[in-house]
């Protein structure tokens, strides 16, 4: 294993309240070996994989959906439409926004129009 530490500046103080948590949450539960501490950091690790899948599995959907909409929107109008504007607008009716900023994400359905239209 790598003797570098993973978070080097770290500082209990700058982990609050989470620090005092885990320490409590250690001590009640008579975690004091590294092997105990390790499963249970294990058993997180897992469960944090398995809802970023979940995360990118539900993103995956949504930008499926957002194509399928601009698609409607297209038959509806008739015309080819301004992708540009297009995909202004359904990013914009919907309630949310990702790691990659408005501007990333208009692009990315801006693209997904064009490839589909």
């Amino acid at each position: 294993m790598s003797e570098e530490k993973l978070y080097p500046d770290s500082h209990p103080i700058d982990a609050e309240p989470y620090y005092s948590r885990h320490v409590e949450a250690m001590t009640s539960e008579g975690l004091y070996s590294k092997a105990a501490i390790a499963l249970q950091l294990a058993v997180r690790d897992k469960v944090i994989a398995q809802l970023e899948q979940s995360n990118s599995d539900r993103q995956a959907e949504i930008d499926r959906l957002l194509v399928a909409v601009a698609k409607l929107s297209v038959k509806m109008a008739g015309k080819k439409p301004d992708c540009d504007a297009l995909a202004e607008k359904i990013y914009h009716s919907i309630d949310f926004s990702l790691e990659d900023g408005d501007e990333g994400y208009i692009n990315c359905i801006k693209r997904a129009l064009e490839a589909e239209l």
